[in-house]
């Protein structure tokens, strides 16, 4: 892996440990009611708002679920912004398949 893919890798965690935190505050959940609903241990959903580890699907499904948040918004506005900033820096033009 070299440095910029760690590093983008690295920003993609912090950026969705924020966006939980904040769409769980915005809800007006505390970590632990989060952790009760989503099945979540609240160490983990810590671990996940600071951006120390890395999500799988089904977690990333399942947090996305418990805060009532549109799966497919969520991807849209986030997860492609990310995958379409790293195709740019490779010369890829991705548009045709984020539409």
């Amino acid at each position: 892996m070299t440095k910029e893919e760690y590093e983008g890798c690295e920003k993609l965690k912090a950026d969705f440990g924020e966006l939980v935190a904040e769409l769980r505050k915005k809800r007006n959940l505390t970590q632990e009611m989060l952790s009760e609903i989503s099945g979540i241990s609240e160490v983990y959903l810590r671990r996940i708002e600071r951006g120390n580890c890395t999500v799988t699907w089904v977690i990333w499904l399942t947090l996305c679920t418990a805060l009532g948040v549109d799966i497919g918004e969520i991807q849209r506005k986030f997860i492609l912004l990310h995958i379409q900033e790293r195709a740019k820096n490779l010369g890829v033009e991705l548009g045709y398949i984020l539409e």
